[in-house]
């Protein structure tokens, strides 16, 4: 123990491992992955919204076609935008399939595919997706949706 941390009653630094907390980190950023996904798979837009934080960066980029679409930055904003989501599809054969999560710390990416059918149109899409996820104190506070916008549009003509 080194002489100021005698005197000020503080473990030393000499202990930290920055690795420890990025371990923290990565284990309540995947609960907090195994939660969306539970709920979406649910189609439980209010479950989704409660992971996010007040104050969210959510990005699932512009569509004129698809109003789910936009900047969003609260929970309510969330909640409307997965209904509307979820109610334009069929649920018979929708899949959201996660296939690849990296995880480091509070940053994720998950790769995957996802299968639906617009209500308006019958047909059926197969879409990959990427998704960037930061976590923090157990709350989503960025989400990043990148996927082909071109060929859900599509789907809905």
């Amino acid at each position: 123990m080194n002489r100021n941390s005698e005197l000020s009653g503080q473990e030393p630094l000499d202990n930290y491992n920055p690795k420890m907390n990025l371990e923290a980190d990565k284990h309540e950023t995947l609960a907090v992955l195994n939660s969306f996904y539970i709920n979406v798979d649910e189609k439980n837009a209010e479950g989704i919204a409660s992971l996010c934080a007040d104050d969210i960066d959510w990005l699932i980029p512009v569509s004129e076609v698809l109003p789910w679409t936009g900047q969003l930055n609260n929970r309510v904003d969330i909640a409307k935008a997965l209904t509307l989501l979820f109610d334009a599809h069929m649920d018979s054969e929708e899949q959201v399939e996660p296939g690849y999560v990296f995880v480091e710390g509070s940053e994720a990416a998950v790769f995957g595919v996802m299968i639906r059918i617009p209500f308006a149109t019958g047909k059926t899409f197969t879409n990959q997706f990427c998704q960037r996820f930061t976590v923090k104190n157990g709350k989503i506070t960025k989400f990043l949706m990148l996927e082909d916008v071109h060929e859900v549009e599509r789907s809905f003509e």
